[in-house]
């Protein structure tokens, strides 16, 4: 059985959404061609994720010196703890997420936030931080969609979207990371083409990048219309 977590990072419905269209897609697929798939929704603008505050930073620290936590330190602690608990229980992942302001929306970067944990997803060493993901074969999809066009020549560097996303879940140790850009979406033609060839590339992905676990095949009439090593100690720690 295989654990999938759908992030979503925009707080549009599907039908405005683009990458979220092609993001449905796939979800679609999965269930539809593995039955056993366990998918899990984490919608980030129906349930905001935690975002990171002094209690937070003042637990890391006591953590750190061993020393006893307040009951709104512990209870930020706990908030994090339970995010990227949540996201390790997981074997792959798909985010879908606008490129807003070139960058990604805030309740996206406020998880992020909580699954980049030292001593739960990262550690430092000697020689500088090690992904703790790392040899884990999990796997990842983001799904981008951006008005313009921001994936290749001069404006690519402006895209702290999906480079960031690739670049941080690198970071933690997630290795195989494919990116569906979904761009112009500002721009015409506005006929659904662009969705569509963003959801024949991740019938690709699913055939080619996660073909012995998930057996996903094409369907028979086509795509269709449509800082210190904290946490290493805290590791012991039990919160209720």
């Amino acid at each position: 059985m295989t654990k999938v977590l759908y992030i979503i990072g925009s707080p549009n419905p599907a039908e405005y959404s683009s990458s979220r269209q092609v993001a449905d897609f796939m979800i679609e697929e999965l269930r539809r061609t593995q039955p056993d798939t366990v998918v899990t929704i984490r919608d980030l603008y129906q349930d905001p994720p935690f975002v990171l505050n002094a209690d937070y930073l003042a637990a890391l620290r006591k953590l750190q010196q061993q020393q006893e936590l307040a009951p709104a330190e512990a209870a930020a602690f706990a908030e994090v703890i339970k995010e990227v608990d949540q996201f390790l229980a997981h074997d792959h992942y798909l985010i879908a997420t606008p490129l807003w302001n070139f960058g990604v929306p805030p309740m996206l970067k406020a998880y992020i936030d909580n699954i980049v944990v030292p001593g739960k997803t990262f550690r430092y060493t000697a020689t500088g931080p090690i992904g703790l993901m790392r040899d884990s074969g999990r796997k990842l999809v983001i799904v981008q969609a951006s008005g313009g066009d921001f994936n290749e020549g001069p404006a690519l560097t402006l895209n702290h979207g999906s480079r960031y996303l690739e670049d941080i879940l690198k970071f933690i140790g997630i290795d195989q990371i494919d990116t569906i850009a979904i761009t112009g979406t500002a721009l015409p033609p506005f006929d659904g083409s662009k969705v569509q060839a963003a959801k024949a590339q991740g019938l690709r992905i699913l055939q080619e990048i996660w073909p012995a676990e998930l057996n996903v095949t094409v369907p028979a009439g086509g795509l269709g219309s449509s800082s210190p090593q904290v946490l290493e100690v805290v590791s012991t720690v039990t919160l209720n």
